[in-house]
């Protein structure tokens, strides 16, 4: 019987410490929720796209009381667009402001002014995003101190992000797509292109890798000069940059919205890892992508 009453004590002490960690588990930390976020693929070419923000449903008074929030965006967006996101509350007397965001830029404040309500809900108008960071993934995350709390509120994405692998490595020895930037102040051979941040893009080149030492690459201009003739200058570092000429000239021709394809077949020089793509009107439109590192096979 002494046995028998020691493991039924067991068994209650071990009931009750599962009841204690279960309650500070739903304690304030975890009161507050999001409905499911969604995912948002947002193009890699820098194109503005809208971006759904889940509701937040606040489960008890105690669970939000007056602070700042602040929404960030995960590493490889910005904002598309100055402005605010609006916010509509639902009970008890929470206010929230709207929360300020700048071009450019990857985070959102909001001032919580009055009291929850049980189950009052904070909805987020949509703001626009877009990339600056090939095969870039993440959460958006609201967050709050007063208590402790982080929520997921949506989840971005560029296509075919591979799992965390470069978004535009294709099949092959080595493919990437790169967008074009209108006449970047700054730029190098080893980098190409240092676009100021959220700048938008006219197009983009693949740059394809064959095997034989040899690179295809494919431009398309998107919303470049109307009805232009475009030159396309392919630069490889180190070995081949700055050139001294077109490596081929007239190879787009764009039409009255400012779009053309064209393509160029170059030899890869030796020693050569980065490579970028200019496409210049003369001197009334220069467009020039980021250095892309690609894998040559049979040097």
């Amino acid at each position: 019987m002494t046995h028998l009453r020691r493991v039924a004590a067991r068994g209650l002490v071990a009931s009750l410490t599962a009841a204690l960690l279960a309650t500070g588990l739903t304690g304030t930390a975890l009161g507050a929720a999001s409905a499911t976020p969604t995912t948002t693929t947002v193009p890699a070419n820098g194109t503005p796209t809208s971006m759904p923000l889940a509701t937040v449903t606040i489960g008890a008074p105690a669970d939000i009381a007056a602070a700042t929030l602040t929404l960030k965006l995960p590493a490889g967006f910005t904002w598309a667009a100055s402005g605010t996101i609006g916010t509509t509350e639902s009970g008890g007397s929470l206010a929230v402001t709207d929360g300020a965001i700048t071009l450019g830029g990857t985070t959102a404040s909001f001032a919580v002014s009055g009291t929850a309500g049980t189950n009052s809900t904070i909805a987020f108008s949509a703001p626009t995003v877009r990339t600056t960071t090939s095969g870039a993934k993440g959460d958006v995350v609201l967050s709050w101190t007063v208590p402790s709390t982080s929520l997921v509120v949506a989840k971005l994405k560029t296509p075919g992000d591979g799992g965390g692998r470069d978004a535009d490595r294709g099949k092959g020895h080595g493919a990437r797509k790169v967008g074009f930037f209108d006449n970047p102040a700054i730029f190098s051979c080893a980098t190409g292109a240092q676009p100021a941040t959220g700048a938008g893009t006219f197009g983009f080149a693949i740059l394809n890798t064959t095997g034989k030492r040899m690179l295809n690459v494919t431009v398309v201009l998107k919303g470049a000069l109307p009805n232009a003739t475009y030159d396309v200058w392919v630069n490889q570092d180190p070995g081949a940059c700055p050139l001294g000429a077109a490596t081929k000239t007239a190879a787009v021709v764009t039409d009255a919205l400012g779009n053309g394809t064209g393509t160029v077949k170059i030899a890869v020089q030796a020693g050569a890892q980065r490579f970028w793509v200019s496409a210049t009107s003369g001197t009334a439109s220069v467009l020039r992508t980021r250095a892309a590192t690609l894998t040559i096979k049979g040097r």
